[in-house]
C-alpha cells in the first residue's frame, strides 16, 4: 500500500494478521464452556469469538466476510508507527495521506454564495473533490460537560441525532424535482439523522426511494437537504483530488521560529512559472504522527503570502489561518508567466508538552526498539530541511555576485556561502535583557527563564498544469564580519593550540611582572639601607661631640672643687 507522507509516496508492506477482541481458547478462562459443545469446544469457540468482522478489535467492515478496512487501517498504523498514532485528528488529513490530495477547511458560516458552493463544489463530488462534515464544540463558550449524560442526551435530541465532535462522510448529492439532497454516512454504522428526509420521514415516497436507490435501516447512511447540511454542520473539509494532468514541484527548509512572529521569515521561496496555469500552493509542516512523542514542546501555525518577485510589498494572495487543520494551509489561484516570491510566517505555541528528552528517558529502558524506530523516522523527516547541493551552489553564486557589486573598490572579507538549513538553536532567557548574563544559580529554579528553542521544518508544494514549473528556497545571507576584523581560517589543531598559547603567554607576562617587582623591591631596600647608615653616622658624630663637651664640663667642675 502507498501512503502520502510529507509530499512523497511511500510503500508499506503488511501481513493479514489482525487483532482480535477475544483471547485464544487456551488463554481465555472467563468464558464458561457449555457442556453441549462436546468434544469440539475449541473449534466452536473459534467460530463464535474469532471469526468474521465482529471479532476484530479495531476497525471492521460492515460485511462480515470483508477485511479491506482493517487491512487499510493496519497499513496506516504501520506507516505512522503504531495504532495509537491514529487516535483522533482531522478526516481531511487522513484523506490526504490516502489520496495525495489537498484539504481546505470551510466553515459554513463563512460561505458567501451557497449557490456557487453547491454548483462549483459539492456537485463535483467524486470528480474533483471529496468532503466530510462535522460539528465541533468550542469549550471556551459552550461549556461542554462530558460527564453530564442528561445534557448530552438533550443536545443530541435537539440536534436530531447529529453527534457533535464527530466526522461524517459526504457520499453523494442529488438535484432534481425542486430538491437539493446530500447523502451522508456515519462511520459508526448507526445513529442517523432524524430530521427531514431521514429514514421513515414523510418526505419519502416509493418514487423517491427508487430515484435515490435508498433503503431504510440503521446502517449509518441517510439523506438530508442541502439547507439542513449547512445548518447542522459548522465545519466542512474539502479535499481536492489531482489526476494525471497535474504536476508537482516542492522544496523544504528548516527555519528558526522567533519569539515574536510579527514579521515574516527571512527564509523564503520563489516560484518560476514558465506559462500561465492554475495552481494550488500548499505550505505544510512535517506530519508529527510519524514520530509521535518526539515532536517537541511546540505546535506551529503556518501562514504565507505570494507576490511578484519585483514587488514583494504588494502581495497577490495570502493564506487564511486555519482553526482545525494545523498541518498545512493552501491557496488556489491562477498565475501568469513570471517569477513569484512566497513569504512565510510561522508561529510557535507552547502548550506545556513534555520534551523529547523526557520521552526518550522514560521509554528507552523498556521500549528501546520502539524508540529507535521512531527516532529514525524523526531523523529521516527532518533531513528534508537540509539544503541540496544545487541550492548551496546557487547561494554561493548569489552571495559572490552581491559582494562583487557592493565592494568593487574595497577589500571585502570572505563570505561564507550558506547558513545551515537547520540553524543551531538560539537560546533566549526570558526575563534577561540583551547583553546581560542570567544568574546560573537561579535559572535552574526559575521556570520563567526556560530557553525559547523552536525550529520548524516547512515545505512549499505547488500543483500546476506546467511540468517545468520550479520552486526554490532563498536562504537568508549569513551576517558578514566587519572589515576591520579579519579572522584567519583555523584548522582543528590550531583551534586546540590557541588556548594553550594564550595561557603560556599570560604566564610569561605574570613571571616578568613578578621579577620586575622583586628587582624594584631590592633596589628600594638598598636605598633604604644607605640612608640608614648615613643617618647612623651623623648621629654617632653628634653623640661623640656631646660626650666630649660633658667630659670638659666634668673636668672643670673637679678643678673648682679642688680649689
Amino acid at each position: 500500500m502507498l501512503t502520502f507522507e510529507d509530499g512523497e509516496w511511500h510503500p508499506t508492506i503488511i501481513d493479514d494478521k489482525l487483532y482480535l477482541s477475544s483471547l485464544s481458547f487456551d488463554e481465555d478462562a472467563n468464558i464458561a464452556i457449555p457442556q453441549t459443545w462436546g468434544k469440539d469446544q475449541e473449534q466452536k469457540y473459534i467460530e463464535l469469538f474469532q471469526r468474521g468482522s465482529k471479532a476484530l478489535y479495531f476497525a471492521r467492515c460492515r460485511d462480515d466476510n470483508e477485511t479491506w478496512v482493517p487491512l487499510l487501517e493496519k497499513a496506516l498504523a504501520k506507516a505512522h508507527g503504531g495504532y495509537d498514532a491514529l487516535r483522533g485528528g482531522q478526516t481531511g488529513e487522513a484523506i490526504e495521506d490516502l489520496t495525495g490530495g489537498v484539504t481546505t477547511e470551510i466553515y459554513t458560516t463563512n460561505i458567501l454564495s451557497k449557490e456557487k458552493f453547491w454548483k462549483n463544489e459539492l456537485r463535483k463530488m467524486g470528480q474533483e473533490f471529496m468532503f466530510d462534515a462535522s460539528d465541533p464544540v468550542y469549550r471556551e463558550w459552550q461549556g461542554w460537560d462530558e460527564t453530564n449524560l442528561w445534557t448530552s442526551r438533550v443536545r443530541k435530541q435537539r440536534r436530531k441525532g447529529i453527534v457533535q465532535r464527530h466526522a461524517y462522510a459526504v457520499l453523494d448529492t442529488y438535484e432534481g424535482y425542486g430538491e437539493r439532497l446530500v447523502k451522508v454516512r456515519n462511520p459508526w454504522g448507526q445513529e442517523e439523522w432524524a430530521g427531514a428526509w431521514s429514514d421513515g420521514s414523510s418526505q419519502w415516497t416509493p418514487t423517491w426511494l427508487g430515484r435515490l436507490d435508498h433503503k431504510f435501516g440503521d446502517d449509518g447512511i441517510f439523506w438530508m437537504s442541502y439547507k439542513d447540511l449547512l445548518n447542522q454542520y459548522k465545519h466542512i473539509n474539502r479535499t481536492r483530488i489531482f489526476d494525471e494532468s497535474w504536476y508537482t514541484s516542492q522544496k523544504w527548509a528548516s527555519v528558526q521560529v522567533p519569539f515574536s512572529t510579527v514579521d515574516y521569515q527571512q527564509t523564503k521561496f520563489t516560484i518560476d512559472v514558465p506559462g500561465d496555469t492554475e495552481t494550488v500552493i500548499v505550505l505544510s509542516q512535517l506530519d508529527s504522527r510519524y514520530f509521535q512523542g518526539l515532536e517537541g514542546k511546540y505546535d506551529y501555525r503556518l501562514q504565507f503570502r505570494i507576490s511578484k518577485s519585483d514587488n514583494e510589498d504588494d502581495y497577490i494572495a495570502r493564506s487564511k489561518p486555519n482553526y482545525e487543520l494545523d498541518r498545512s494551509t493552501n491557496v488556489e489561484l491562477y498565475l501568469k508567466q513570471g517569477t513569484y516570491t512566497v513569504l512565510i510566517k510561522v508561529e510557535a505555541l507552547d502548550y506545556g508538552r513534555v520534551g523529547p528528552e523526557e520521552v526518550i528517558k522514560a521509554n528507552l529502558p523498556h521500549r528501546k526498539e520502539k524508540v529507535t524506530t521512531i527516532g529514525r523516522l524523526y531523523d529521516l523527516a527532518h533531513q528534508k530541511g537540509q539544503p541540496g547541493t544545487e541550492e548551496v551552489e546557487d547561494a554561493v553564486v548569489e552571495e559572490k555576485a552581491d559582494t562583487e557589486e557592493g565592494t568593487q573598490t574595497e577589500d571585502a572579507a570572505e563570505v561564507v556561502a550558506v547558513p545551515a538549513a537547520a540553524p543551531s538553536p538560539v537560546t533566549i532567557n526570558i526575563g534577561t535583557t540583551p547583553g546581560e548574563e542570567a544568574d546560573s544559580d537561579t535559572d535552574e529554579d526559575d521556570e520563567a527563564k526556560e530557553p525559547w528553542n523552536a525550529t520548524c521544518v516547512v515545505g512549499l508544494r505547488v500543483y500546476s498544469k506546467q511540468p517545468e514549473l520550479g520552486v526554490k528556497v532563498i536562504w537568508p545571507p549569513k551576517p558578514k564580519q566587519a572589515e576591520t576584523i579579519k579572522t584567519p581560517a583555523q584548522d582543528r589543531d590550531a583551534i586546540t593550540k590557541a588556548p594553550q598559547e594564550e595561557v603560556e603567554k599570560k604566564a610569561t607576562q605574570v613571571e616578568d611582572a613578578r621579577q620586575n617587582n622583586e628587582i624594584r623591591k631590592e633596589k628600594q631596600e638598598e636605598d633604604a639601607g644607605e640612608d640608614a647608615w648615613q643617618d647612623a653616622g651623623e648621629n654617632a658624630t653628634e653623640d661623640a661631640g656631646e660626650n666630649k663637651e660633658r667630659e670638659v664640663e666634668s673636668e672643670d667642675e673637679d678643678v673648682e672643687s679642688d680649689e
